[in-house]
């Protein structure tokens, strides 16, 4: 646990304590001061559980909430990428491209930009996804194209 001492007017986060699950503890060891001290100076504090990337402090409610992990960027160089395909796997893709928008759009938008974030819902709806529903790809091998070992 942890704790959160707050501006009372509008609930922003003024100092966070770790590792204590009692804000009476945290007084006796001088860490907080006194909730009378606290609100002569218009803060307040609560226990909470612990932040972290996935657990922020949320103003309105006094306590944490869970939101979405952030995007970690596996970035590829273009050319890269297009290397962890088989020359047969990517004759077969980037031969659908005459009647396949949803290929042809993502050759093109490959085809403009130098790198590639194997982490981004595009490419991974697009090579974990959507070329092994159309038989271009086993799972196997989107897995191991997908693979961000040593890129984050």
């Amino acid at each position: 646990m942890a704790i959160m001492v707050y501006v009372t007017a509008n609930g922003a986060a003024q100092s966070y304590i770790p590792d204590y699950s009692s804000i009476t503890r945290a007084q006796s060891d001088g860490v907080l001061a006194s909730n009378v001290v606290l609100a002569e100076n218009g803060f307040a504090a609560t226990v909470i559980t612990p932040l972290s990337p996935t657990n922020v402090w949320d103003p309105t409610t006094l306590t944490t909430k869970t939101v979405p992990a952030p995007h970690v960027f596996a970035w590829l160089r273009s050319p890269q990428f297009v290397g962890r395909f088989t020359h047969p796997e990517w004759r077969v893709i980037s031969g659908s491209t005459g009647s396949d928008d949803y290929a042809n759009h993502f050759l093109a938008a490959l085809n403009s930009s130098t790198e590639t974030d194997l982490n981004d819902a595009t490419v991974q709806d697009f090579v974990g996804t959507y070329a092994v529903s159309k038989g271009w790809l086993t799972q196997a091998r989107a897995t191991a194209i997908l693979d961000t070992t040593g890129l984050v």
